[in-house]
């Protein structure tokens, strides 16, 4: 949201990735340019769960 290097929610400049991602889930957290250090529990938090869904095989499963 607060990114002002790389600004992505309110230009056109994802709108490449948008076009051409047929699997592109778009999440805004707030944070500036350092998403992964600034919030690394809402980052991994949204990749894991997006790796869960669409890619199930990537993830561990509990053998009981």
């Amino acid at each position: 949201r607060y990114d002002y290097v790389c600004e992505s929610v309110v230009s056109d400049l994802a709108r490449p990735m948008r076009d051409e991602c047929r699997d592109l889930e778009v999440v805004t957290i707030d944070s500036g340019h350092w998403m992964a250090q600034e919030k690394p529990f809402e980052v991994n938090a949204y990749l894991a769960n997006w790796l869960v869904r669409r890619v199930p095989s990537s993830w561990p499963v509990a053998v009981g």
